[in-house]
């Protein structure tokens, strides 16, 4: 059934925009809208701020989008020769010259250069890409750059209004492409140049993402970046994945106070344990991580040479708590770990054959053989 707003609440908006309108002097606009019935006015006013919202969303983050080139360098006897491999989109976070983008398009080249609002180009350097999600910093020599606002995507509900922004085909400069968040915490084997990758946690949405997109901010009406654009399911119409911003934040704040991004291992195989799977299992508890083997059955739970190897972490175990934090869906395993750098002590309360039990664990640092995208 459609929702209506009550008469009062309608008269209520009808006059603060009418007010508005008047300051404003666009007289034709009110009148109009004073001509409709009173619901119809309350619809047409919502319907007007929201688009007002969202073109200003747009203006707002689009001084912070740029455009990435990327080359492959040939050294000869004499010279080196530049071949354009791709193009992409990234975000500037700082006004330093932060530039975040996706992982995978950089290994594409060693040469990047950034096309940033004005037109301004600049050569770019690698300074970290994240071994765990597929995220990397840029950073170009630039000062008093305008950066982009960092929201929350946590807070993300189904069916609210998200915005795509990129360099479409690498050809067709700052699209937008307008959507709804359909879904949350999705899995997505994505691949480029050969090499694939199981991503979690995305947000799904039907705001178009297109190549030469990747690495573009996802945005709300605020404009505030909840997201990365990241994939696409060609096999399908309108379902695109972004990673949510909150993944982003660890490898940026360390990088800012630190200048590195060294992420943490702890090295175990696990599932997300909810009511469906602690009945499955017969756990006494509804949350937690449970150390499972990986899907080639490769390895029971724990990775040989592992910091959790070394702690007497066992298959079947259940991590229920690190440092005090509880295991849950609003606090994975995974995000937990990343708030720590190598080598850094961490607490574990753990839930084996119907007991609890405390182990202490140093945590690793991340071995670049694990990378599935690494060069």
């Amino acid at each position: 059934m459609k929702k209506v707003l009550p008469k009062n609440l309608a008269s209520l908006l009808l006059t603060i925009l009418i007010l508005f309108l008047i300051i404003q002097n666009p007289l034709p606009i009110a009148k109009v809208l004073y001509k409709l019935a009173p619901i119809a006015r309350a619809e047409e006013i919502i319907r007007y701020f929201e688009e007002e919202a969202i073109m200003d969303a747009v203006e707002t983050v689009n001084k912070s989008v740029v455009e990435i080139i990327v080359s492959q360098e040939t050294k000869t006897e004499n010279l080196t020769i530049s071949q354009e491999k791709g193009k992409a989109t990234g975000i500037i976070i700082s006004k330093e010259g932060l530039i975040l983008t996706n992982k995978h398009v950089l290994n594409k080249g060693n040469a990047y250069k950034i096309i940033v609002n004005d037109k301004t180009v600049f050569g770019a350097e690698i300074d970290v890409k994240s071994p765990i999600n597929d995220l990397a910093l840029l950073k170009i020599d630039a000062k008093g750059l305008m950066p982009a606002k960092l929201g929350d995507s946590k807070a993300l509900k189904l069916g609210q209004t998200v915005l795509a922004i990129g360099y479409a085909k690498g050809e067709f400069s700052k699209t937008v492409t307008r959507g709804v968040v359909s879904g949350l915490t999705r899995a997505f084997v994505a691949g480029d140049n050969g090499k694939w990758e199981q991503l979690t946690d995305l947000i799904q949405t039907d705001a178009m993402i297109n190549n030469g997109s990747s690495g573009g901010p996802l945005i709300n009406i605020k404009g505030e970046v909840i997201g990365i654009t990241t994939a696409m399911d060609e096999s399908a119409r309108a379902i695109n994945f972004a990673l949510p911003i909150h993944r982003a934040k660890p490898m940026i704040e360390f990088y800012q106070k630190t200048g590195r991004y060294e992420p943490a291992w702890l090295g175990v195989y696990y599932v997300p344990v909810n009511d469906e799977l602690k009945n499955q299992l017969n756990l006494p508890y509804n949350y937690g991580a449970y150390l499972t083997n990986d899907e080639d059955n490769k390895y029971n739970g724990i990775l040989p040479n592992s910091p959790a190897e070394s702690a007497g972490l066992q298959k079947d175990d259940l991590i229920l708590e690190i440092n005090g934090i509880k295991i849950d869906e609003n606090n994975p395993l995974a995000d937990i770990i990343q708030k720590y750098q190598a080598n850094t002590l961490i607490s574990l309360r753990i839930y084996r054959n119907g007991i609890q039990l405390s182990k202490n664990v140093t945590l690793g640092k991340w071995p670049e053989e694990l990378d599935p995208l690494k060069p």
